[in-house]
Parts: C-alpha cells; sequence; structure tokens
C-alpha cells in the first residue's frame, strides 16, 4: 500500500511540476499587445536606423542575426495571443498581425543580399523601397494607432490609451528621423554595411 502511494505521490509531483512549468503563454488584453508590438517595432526600427548608419561597426551577419531573433520575438508573440475577445483586442491584434508582413518581407530581403558584395547595393535599396515604404508605412501605423486610441478613451480605456499614445510618439520620431535621410546617405551606408561581412 506504501508503494502505491509513493507512486501516486511520485506521478502527482511530476505532473505539478510539468504544469507549473507551462508558460502562461496566452494574452489578450488589448494594452498588453499593443505595448509588446510597439517594443518590438522599436526594435526593428532601432535596428535597421544601425544598419543603415555609416558609423555602426556591427557586421551585416551580425545584424541579421539581431533583425532574426526579433521576428522570431515577434512571431512568437502573435502566436501567444489568445482568440481575441474585444473589439480592443481585435483590433490590437489586427495591427499587430497586418505591420508583421512587411517587416518579414524586409527580413527576407536583408537574408537575401548577405554575403552579397557592395555592387548589390543598388539593388537591395530598390527592393528595400519596395517591401518597406516607410513614407506610407508609418503613417498609415500612425493613423491606425490614433483611431485605436480615440476608442481606448471612448472605452476609458486609460492604460491602452497612454500604452498607444508612447508607441504614437515613438512612430512619430520614427517619421522624422525617416524623412531627414538621403537616398545617397542610406546608399553609401548600405555599400559600407556590405563590405563588413
Amino acid at each position: 500500500m506504501n508503494k502505491y502511494f509513493l507512486k501516486y505521490k511520485f506521478a502527482y509531483l511530476l505532473a505539478t511540476l510539468f504544469i507549473a512549468n507551462i508558460p502562461q503563454n496566452t494574452i489578450a488584453h488589448a494594452h498588453v499587445i499593443i505595448n509588446r508590438f510597439g517594443r518590438l517595432t522599436q526594435e526593428i526600427f532601432d535596428n535597421l536606423n544601425k544598419f543603415l548608419s555609416k558609423n555602426d561597426r556591427k557586421t551585416y551577419r551580425d545584424h541579421m542575426q539581431i533583425m532574426n531573433k526579433i521576428m522570431s520575438k515577434y512571431s512568437l508573440t502573435l502566436r501567444s495571443v489568445s482568440q481575441p475577445g474585444s473589439e480592443l483586442e481585435k483590433d490590437a491584434t489586427d495591427l499587430a498581425q497586418d505591420f508583421r508582413k512587411p517587416f518579414i518581407e524586409t527580413q527576407s530581403v536583408l537574408q537575401k543580399y548577405q554575403g552579397k558584395n557592395r555592387g548589390f547595393a543598388g539593388n537591395l535599396v530598390k527592393e528595400l523601397k519596395e517591401v518597406l515604404p516607410l513614407k506610407q508605412l508609418l503613417p498609415e501605423l500612425r493613423t491606425r494607432l490614433t483611431h485605436l486610441h480615440k476608442k481606448a478613451i471612448q472605452q476609458n480605456d486609460i492604460e491602452l490609451a497612454k500604452t498607444i499614445q508612447r508607441f504614437i510618439a515613438y512612430i512619430d520620431q520614427q517619421i522624422a528621423t525617416w524623412s531627414n535621410k538621403r537616398p545617397l546617405e542610406l546608399f553609401s551606408a548600405l555599400c559600407r554595411r556590405m563590405e563588413l561581412r
């Protein structure tokens, strides 16, 4: 009788440990979704800004490893979103899903040119402009965030409204940053980056 009791106790203990170690992998609150989406978007743009800077000394490969890690986190975050319940949660999830595509395409284009010489920089610039048209993408993101912000205020979701406001401020900063970058400056930065393999 003691042996059986110990076996069941041991099995119960193992099951408890297993269940306790399962990560809480579902998120549904709109402010959590927008907060994570905002942080990942910031990581992506920070990496792109460094990638397109002549002053940054990291290699092309180093930047690709960073981008791959960020995009893995992005995918994991989207997979962890549970079925949205409220309209705000659905809108937040849709926003994060919709803007994943240009980021994945950017990652794909950058991977395509990894290891190529600087003679391919013109092609890289052309393809990046096609998959990541920042002059349209950033204002569109800002517009959708502003719309979501208005809904959050109407529904008295103060936490979501504050999170969106911070995200909008960051997007405004990126709009200013990218509008000040000259095409020749970006081209020469890409040539340099392609030399740093």
